[in-house]
């Protein structure tokens, strides 16, 4: 990517991702809709703005917009996607990134940290892909814990479309079921050191163990 003069992230938090951005010197803009984390970035010197980006936001003014693990809590992602991407300029770019299905095993490990997150949709590569293309953009980059990297092309127009689906999807609710069961049941008889890590922590944070540990190392330090 070249030629990016300014950045915005909608649902940006405390501005966490657009911080090395504003230390090079692009311009970067945040939105969000809760006053403690704006107000710690802003101590930061970010510019973090709150209320709806709608409003806030010019059309075609965007270089890179950002959308970090917010996606996957729009309730109508087609209209909600139309509006984010007129935010952007013509052959310039979106970073998105949602929970993957299918790496919840390599980043949750326990399908239950996944499934009880406050998410109006589950998605996975391929959906995303059909999903994004349907919306005409070009998809630069696309991987299976579900990062993509967009490009709206010169001339982009709303697309007139309701749902996204291709035959090829008819399988894949199948394959989630198993995927999610195979997934649990690896965790729970796992012998994969993260998870026994993982479980010893917890056994001695129980009995107040892992403070005292920890307290003894930092002394040594």
């Amino acid at each position: 990517m070249t030629n990016i003069q300014n950045i915005l992230e909608i649902g940006c938090g405390c501005g966490g991702i657009l911080e090395p951005f504003h230390k090079i010197n692009i311009s970067c803009k945040g939105v969000d809709y809760n006053k403690e984390y704006l107000e710690y970035g802003r101590q930061k010197g970010l510019s973090l703005i709150y209320g709806n980006y709608k409003s806030l936001i010019e059309e075609d003014s965007i270089d890179l917009l950002i959308l970090s693990h917010v996606m996957e809590h729009f309730t109508n992602p087609i209209n909600e996607m139309i509006e984010v991407i007129n935010k952007v300029k013509s052959n310039k770019y979106l970073l998105i990134e949602v929970p993957g299905i299918f790496s919840l095993n390599k980043v949750y490990y326990n399908p239950i940290l996944y499934l009880q997150n406050a998410h109006v949709f589950n998605f996975y590569y391929y959906y995303l892909k059909v999903f994004f293309e349907k919306l005409d953009l070009k998809v630069i980059y696309g991987d299976e814990r579900c990062t993509f990297l967009l490009q709206k092309l010169e001339g982009w127009k709303k697309p007139n479309i309701k749902f996204v689906f291709e035959n090829n999807m008819r399988d894949f609710p199948k394959k989630i079921n198993v995927f999610i069961r195979k997934t649990d049941f690896l965790y729970k008889y796992s012998l994969s050191p993260y998870v026994w890590k993982r479980r010893l922590v917890n056994i001695l944070d129980s009995f107040g163990i892992k403070n005292i540990i920890k307290n003894f190392l930092a002394k040594r330090r």
